[in-house]
This record gives structure tokens, sequence and C-alpha cells, in this order.
């Protein structure tokens, strides 16, 4: 009898998990989830954003996903910035951080310090976040390392960044696919 409550408790578990399972699936069919895919230029990777974003790239091959505010005006609401490069080695979690401090201090009077960067575990070697205020723009910046590859993520708003935001675009970066 005992062998069978415990086949019968794990029966539970695995219904219970396959539920879960098809409500995430069905889940992502809501219809503020249907996206688009976009590769840059020189095809370093592929990003899933949402279908009434629109893409830039420039010429350096920096690009922007932004949209439009809900009254139609010109104002941006969104703008997530990705610019990559390939570099010669692998970082680290504290190389990783050096250099961010060190490009950070180009555009920004504030100082940074190591404790003002989350480190992330996920797929990547490195995945760094850290929020910036300046000027009445609001920041949140990642930072991906793979391998010899570099990605630097931005998120500007001229409002207060909400966790929706957030949201968004972590899992912009989750499903991320480096070439």
């Amino acid at each position: 009898m005992l062998k069978n409550r415990t086949g019968m408790k794990k029966n539970k578990y695995l219904i219970l998990f396959t539920f879960f399972t098809i409500n995430l699936l069905i889940g992502q069919n809501h219809p503020k989830a249907n996206v688009k895919i976009f590769s840059p230029k020189n095809n370093s990777y592929n990003i899933y954003y949402p279908e009434n974003y629109i893409t830039e790239e420039d010429t350096e091959g920096i690009v922007s996903i932004f949209n439009k505010s809900k009254d139609g005006n010109e104002k941006e609401e969104n703008n997530i910035t990705i610019s990559n490069y390939i570099v010669d080695k692998n970082f680290s979690t504290d190389e990783t951080i050096a250099l961010m401090k060190n490009y950070f201090k180009d555009y920004f009077s504030i100082k940074l310090e190591d404790k003002d960067f989350k480190s992330f575990k996920s797929k990547y070697d490195n995945l760094l976040e850290c929020d910036i205020k300046e000027n009445d723009n609001y920041w949140k910046w990642w930072t991906i390392t793979l391998k010899n590859k570099i990605f630097i993520i931005s998120l500007n708003k001229k409002t207060d960044i909400n966790d929706e935001n957030v949201t968004l675009l972590r899992h912009m970066i989750d499903n991320l696919t480096i070439n």
C-alpha cells in the first residue's frame, strides 16, 4: 500500500507539472506576446522583440528597438539599444565589471562601484545588470559575455523603469541567440 501512495504522489506532481507547462505554452499565445525576430546585418545574433516595436540599425551596427507612446506622439516610451563586439579573450565577471565601469565613465558623470553590478546565472559566461539615473533619464544596462563576444544592452526611458519593462527585456535576453 505504501508503494502505491508514493506512486500516486509522483503521478500527482507529474500531472501538476504537465498543467503548469501547458499554461506556460498557452500563455505565450497571449496577444501581447506576439513577437518578431531581428538579426543585424553582421548576423552575430537573433533577438525576439514585440511585434509592435520598431527596429533600426545604424551604420556601426548598433541596433535600437523601441516603441512609441500610446498617445501617438514621437516620444519614445522604451528605447532598447544593443551593441556587440568580438574581443581577443574571454572575460571573467570581475574583468567584465571593470570593462563596463570604464565604458560608463565616457558617458555618465556618476562613478560606479563593483557593488552596483548584479550578476545572474544564465546560459552566458557572464550576465551583469546595472541601473543608472542621470539628467532625468533612467537606464538599465545588461552586459553579456559569451566566449570572445560581448553584448551591451541598454533600456532607456524618460520615466521610471518598471517591472514590466525589465521582464520584457529579460525575456528578450534569455531568448537571444548568439551566432
